[in-house]
This record gives C-alpha cells, structure tokens and sequence, in this order.
C-alpha cells in the first residue's frame, strides 16, 4: 500500500510538472518538433555546448582558474568550480547516472531540477537574488553580452561586489535546495537573502572591509 501511495504521488507530481511546463511554452511553429534551444549559441543545448561557450566566448576568460580569483570563501569558490563545469548532484546528473528519480525543481516545483534553471530561472533563486541585490544596495551589472548569470561571474565587466553577492547566493541557493531534501527544513526568499548577506558582510570584514549592508 505504502509503495503505490508513493508511486502515486511521483506520477501526481510528474503530471502536474507536465501541465505547468504546457502552460508556460509559446505555441509558435506547430509544424516543427520540440527542440530545446541554447539562445547563446542558437543551437540545441548539452552540457557540452554550454562549456564550450563558456570557455571559448571571446568577452570572458578562457580558463575557468578565474574562479580561484574571486573574493569569496573557499568553500564558497570550490561550489563555483564544480557549478559552471554542471558537476553538481542535480537530479538530471542523477538521471544520468541511472537513478530513477522524477525530475522537479525543489525550490519551485514548477519546472525540471538543473543547475542552469536553479542559477538561472528558477523564481526562488530570482527573488532572494533580488532581495540581496535590493537590501545592500548593489546594482546588478551583468555584461553587455547576451549571457547567464553564471557568465557573469568571470566577466571583467561585472562589478567584485556583484560577483561575490552573486557567488554566495549561488552557494546558499544550493545549501537550500538541500536542506529540503535531507532534513525537510525550508526557509522563505527573505530568510535566504539575510543568510546570504550576514556570510558577505562577515567575509568582508575578515578582509577589513566596512560593507555597505552594515554601514
């Protein structure tokens, strides 16, 4: 009994991932099938296109060591590392793996769980992302590229303090995301971004630095 309530709520939740993502899509060109397209490079999107993007686009570093480079913790700076190289434990690199597992976002429950929608898309990220940028006063200065936020982080363009904002909320993003699974704890956006900002400011001042959230 206990396994078909389960298998029941999975395809429960499958449908109505299904239903929201049906809603969601333009209808444009009925007569061509579905294809998911990477907008940077106006091709289908892989992992491996995306990477090469990232290394090759001639307006950002071409080595990813510029990771090594930001001013943020080194717990904070490892996470990165293995983020923009799509090495997290995200459920479609599960999938991959064999697991069997249905593919929803934990922080949102309205699209599939990767590392692009979850640094990118996904409306949990977006709105602590804006209430951090918002409550310390930081504009947000992405490149003048079409790009991911991702993108941003090795850009010379982008501002220290909006790569760091920016990096530890990616951080805290995933801290998040497992804390739902594994211990069935969540926190509102707000709580997420006094989180993200309490770890900026006490890195800023390890380095001396007065921050503008405190001041």
């Amino acid at each position: 009994m206990t396994n078909s309530f389960s298998a029941y709520q999975q395809l429960n939740s499958l449908l109505h991932l299904i239903n929201s993502s049906l809603q969601t899509l333009p209808i444009t060109q009925l007569h061509l099938p579905d294809q998911l397209i990477f907008s940077l490079t106006n091709k289908l999107f892989s992992s491996a296109t995306f990477y090469k993007f990232l290394t090759l686009h001639p307006k950002i570093t071409s080595s990813l060591n510029l990771v090594w480079s930001l001013e943020v913790p080194p717990r904070v700076k490892t996470f990165i590392w293995l983020l923009l190289q799509n090495k997290l434990a995200t459920i479609d690199n599960l999938q991959k793996r064999g697991l069997m597992l249905v593919n929803i976002c934990t922080l949102c429950k309205a699209a599939c769980e990767t590392a692009f929608h979850i640094t990118n898309s996904c409306p949990y990220f977006m709105h602590t992302l804006h209430l951090v940028l918002f409550l310390s006063g930081t504009p947000a200065t992405y490149p003048s590229y079409p790009a991911t936020m991702q993108l941003a982080l090795l850009s010379k363009e982008t501002s220290t303090i909006y790569k760091q904002l920016l990096a530890i909320s990616y951080y805290f993003i995933w801290k998040e995301r497992c804390g739902r699974i594994f211990r069935e704890v969540s926190n509102t956006p707000s709580i997420s971004a006094n989180l993200i900002l309490q770890e900026w400011s006490f890195s800023q001042l390890l380095k001396g630095v007065e921050s503008p959230a405190l001041s």
